[in-house]
């Protein structure tokens, strides 16, 4: 859509993720199953899934190729948190450079790297070297694939019954509160944000 409006140029990308790349090319495999925007663009004979400016490098000669791109071009890789994979390996070559953007779409953890590159950290240790931050760094929250509180509550209330008990246990510990909160004011629910390691016995 960027391309299309003309806010960007049409850039090359590469998609540099090998689990990306597999969970792609299912997406693109099953296109009766996207919403109607997305049918829209197959009906028009147009891929926006594999779009023509789209490659990717499945193998890890192919991802260190892109170590030598000096031109503008999108590189989409992996892990989103920057805790392994493909994307240190990008961050250690294009951080220290103050004419590209690192843009994190979806939720940063507390104790990640793609935490504290968002918050600010001017230095950053990749395999063992510390790399200056130099690069212009964004973050998109709306890019999330995990339900937001509305989203849940209107899962919540498409249930058969009642729980006996709700856990929280994926979140930020104050978002987690706030939302056990409201639970219980709102379905008089118990809830409980288990700790890690706590044992939870379920029954049925």
């Amino acid at each position: 859509e960027l391309a299309e409006s003309g806010d960007i140029p049409k850039l090359p990308i590469y998609l540099d993720s090998p689990m990306g790349i597999e969970a792609t090319t299912m997406y693109a495999r099953f296109v009766s199953e996207h919403d109607a925007e997305m049918r829209e663009y197959y009906g028009r004979d147009e891929n926006p899934i594999f779009p023509p400016n789209l490659q990717v490098t499945p193998t890890s000669s192919d991802s260190k190729k892109l170590n030598g791109i000096r031109s503008s071009a999108i590189i989409i890789s992996a892990s989103g948190m920057a805790t392994g994979g493909r994307i240190l390996h990008h961050l250690k070559q294009r951080l220290p450079d103050p004419a590209n953007t690192v843009i994190f779409v979806g939720y940063q953890a507390q104790g990640t790297k793609g935490r504290r590159l968002v918050e600010g950290e001017k230095e950053i240790k990749i395999h063992g070297q510390w790399i200056p931050v130099r690069a212009h760094i964004e973050a998109l929250g709306t890019f999330s694939a995990h339900a937001d509180r509305e989203e849940l509550l209107l899962w919540l209330s498409r249930r058969e019954r009642d729980p006996d008990t709700v856990c929280l246990i994926h979140g930020e510990y104050g978002a987690q509160q706030s939302f056990a909160e409201l639970l219980r004011q709102e379905y008089g629910w118990e809830t409980r944000i288990p700790e890690i390691g706590e044992e939870i016995v379920l029954n049925h």
